[in-house]
């Protein structure tokens, strides 16, 4: 298994989704408008920016990355908002999403260097990828409620995948010599997988990063997933059983465990926190939710606080087990040194000059924000 395999994809759709969110931004006008009273609606802003592969030859070599977005101003529990995030269950055609891409504004294409281009072409992504589309609401009063979990603020994520997908050589290694020539090298039908996600940013730049790394961790997350077997499997998992065993059953399964696995990996390699640290916040968030729900439905308090230590206790020892072998330089010590305190300085030593920040100012954002910090190796 490589532990690089989603690099390349992830690395240009941050970098895009970081310049759409720089032009989007100014646009959100009515990021507060009438959190303070629940039962009324009132409008409020939602960007949608989607990514697609693009060839104006057709031939891999001229492959960019085009970015499209735009702003609407829906109401926040309108029908046509909620066509785009209500559920997160793609379907095939996921019509939804479609609409909102086919309607947005190009605003960015993005050059891939020739490795770029052989890494996405070798991991079946050049052509595997119909379309990444996300959704986003900047508003702090929703990121704060959501910021309680780990990565609460992504508000759902999906992938949906198509057996026969599109024709094979969607882009091709050499221009076709006749319409018999295009038909014959067509090949077999080449499977494709959209990903959607949706998720809550803040208007403070403190807050900034981490929030929107949470979001491409969720990308990373469900990528991850395109490369598996048997994607559909997990689906029948929370139909039926105990309230604790149905989560567990779901959060070891295979593909889950790997996804999961990946997705706190990228978190790591980004700098927010060791891999272990987060996957017990992220245990401790889900876990706890379940046994507010047993609860509720009549579990005693002492018994579902028990079932929640065991279950997400059985849940990490599964993902620390997959991680130890696909992941080797994942922090998995029980107290790893948090990645965002260097070392200290020896004793009469100079310190080295800082360097300043990169100046990434966004209109309509309060001060500068860089979203991407070291990425670790």
């Amino acid at each position: 298994m490589n532990e690089a395999r989603t690099d390349v994809l992830i690395s240009i759709l941050e970098r895009g989704l970081h310049a759409a969110i720089k032009e989007l931004a100014p646009r959100f006008t009515n990021r507060m408008a009438g959190m303070d009273d629940p039962d009324v609606t009132h409008p409020i802003n939602l960007g949608v920016v989607s990514f697609r592969f693009v060839s104006e030859s057709g031939l891999k070599r001229d492959v960019k990355l085009q970015v499209l977005g735009d702003v609407y101003e829906h109401a926040l529990n309108s029908p046509e908002s909620q066509r785009i995030l209500d559920g997160f269950k793609p379907s095939p055609s996921m019509p939804g999403w479609q609409s909102a891409i086919e309607g947005s504004e190009v605003l960015q294409e993005i050059s891939l260097y020739e490795k770029q281009i052989a890494e996405l072409d070798k991991r079946g992504i050049l052509n595997g990828m119909n379309f990444v589309s996300v959704a986003f609401i900047i508003n702090d009063n929703l990121y704060e409620i959501s910021k309680e979990e780990t990565i609460g603020n992504i508000t759902g994520a999906a992938i949906d995948t198509v057996g026969g997908g599109a024709p094979g050589n969607r882009f091709r290694d050499a221009p076709a010599k006749g319409a018999l020539d295009l038909m014959s090298i067509a090949g077999p039908m080449t499977p494709t997988f959209s990903v959607i996600a949706a998720f809550f940013l803040p208007e403070d730049p403190a807050a900034f990063r981490r929030a929107f790394l949470n979001a491409s961790s969720a990308l990373v997350h469900e990528v991850e997933h395109s490369f598996q077997k048997n994607k559909d499997s997990t689906r029948s998992i929370l139909q039926s059983g105990a309230i604790f065993e149905k989560r567990v059953k779901y959060l070891t399964h295979p593909t889950e465990i790997e996804a999961h696995a990946a997705q706190l990996y990228h978190l790591q390699r980004r700098r927010v926190g060791p891999w272990i640290e987060l996957a017990q916040q992220f245990l401790e968030g889900e876990f706890r939710k379940v046994a507010e729900l047993a609860v509720e439905n009549g579990m005693p308090k002492n018994e579902a606080l028990v079932a929640k230590k065991r279950a997400a206790d059985t849940v990490l020892k599964a993902w620390v087990e997959f991680a130890k072998k696909r992941f080797p330089k994942a922090e998995l010590g029980a107290s790893p040194t948090p990645l965002s305190k260097p070392a200290p300085a020896e004793k009469g030593a100079r310190k080295p000059p800082r360097k300043p920040p990169e100046e990434t100012t966004v209109p309509g954002l309060q001060g500068a924000w860089n979203p991407f910090g070291p990425l670790e190796t």
